[in-house]
């Protein structure tokens, strides 16, 4: 969609959209799933899968994101995942997945916020290197000036999680190799607080969340 006003997706799901440039073999435009122009977009409790673009492999535009996975996606320019505006933000958010050129997960023209999400199966180097059009800005998250990222878990990683002028508010976790998902409060432990957390949460039900352990 495009104009002014903003936009609201709840409890939607968006899969093997995109577009392919039949004579090139190659994808092509922007925003697999969802672009949005001139506007902003919410979307919550929403599952993309799969999608497909030249950028931003699902989506593309200024959106809050809340409680949303995105996984599998794919780019041949930036952002696998999403290719997201200034202003831009995820909360409780699970992005990652592995599929062919799904790095950078995101791409942020602009400052963007990032907290409490997850970050994992990002492609490895050398492979992913020939999607990108710069590889030596390689990473996770290819953020702007003004990005704050907080309480976020990266992990399944090559070679880095993030890349850019960002802001570390403190509460995230960086694991290259694995991330153990019972540590759910990302201070390298799982102990009694993980468990009382669990409980304290026990029947609530959303998609996805930190504390549902087998999805």
């Amino acid at each position: 969609p495009d104009g002014a006003g903003e936009v609201t997706f709840d409890s939607c799901g968006f899969g093997l959209n995109g577009v392919i440039d039949t004579p090139r073999g190659s994808y092509s435009g922007a925003g697999g799933a969802v672009r949005v122009d001139g506007q902003e977009a919410r979307m919550s409790n929403c599952n993309l899968e799969s999608n497909f673009a030249a950028e931003g492999g699902s989506l593309h535009g200024r959106f809050e994101l809340v409680n949303c996975q995105i996984t599998g996606s794919t780019s041949y320019g930036y952002g696998g995942a999403a290719y997201l505006l200034e202003g831009s933000s995820l909360v409780n958010c699970e992005v990652g997945g592995m599929s062919e050129c799904n790095y950078p997960w995101i791409a942020a023209d602009g400052a963007i916020s990032i907290d409490a999400c997850e970050f994992s199966f990002g492609y490895p180097e050398g492979s992913a290197a020939d999607c990108m059009s710069e590889p030596a800005e390689l990473a996770g998250c290819l953020l702007a000036k003004g990005s704050t990222v907080r309480d976020t878990r990266f992990c399944n990683f090559a070679p880095a999680a993030i890349f850019g002028d960002w802001e570390d508010l403190g509460g995230n976790l960086f694991a290259p190799n694995e991330c153990v998902l019972a540590d759910i409060n990302l201070d390298g432990r799982v102990d009694g607080i993980d468990l009382a957390i669990l409980l304290g949460e026990w029947g609530r039900i959303c998609v996805p969340c930190r504390v549902d352990l087998n999805g």
